[in-house]
């Protein structure tokens, strides 16, 4: 066999296997739910700053500065 057509054989080995990885492989992971709820925090501010308890999130950091009178709403999914 010579040296083009040893190279063109493995070639071909190559796509094939690569082929095979693509179309054979597994499903790609479900990230996020088809159907997500939501969940709303509503918090008074007038006693804020305020952060922790129901709007505390390792993630996002949640804060609310303090406002008179107002209302802190956080929709979360």
């Amino acid at each position: 066999m010579s040296s083009r057509s040893k190279a063109a054989a493995g070639l071909a080995a190559g796509a094939a296997m690569a082929a095979v990885a693509v179309l054979g492989g597994a499903a790609p992971a479900q990230a996020y739910s088809p159907d997500p709820s939501a969940t709303i925090i509503h918090r008074d501010t007038d006693g804020c700053p305020c952060s922790g308890g129901s709007l505390g999130d390792p993630f996002d950091g949640t804060y609310f500065k303090h406002d008179a009178g107002g209302q802190a709403v956080k929709i979360e999914l």
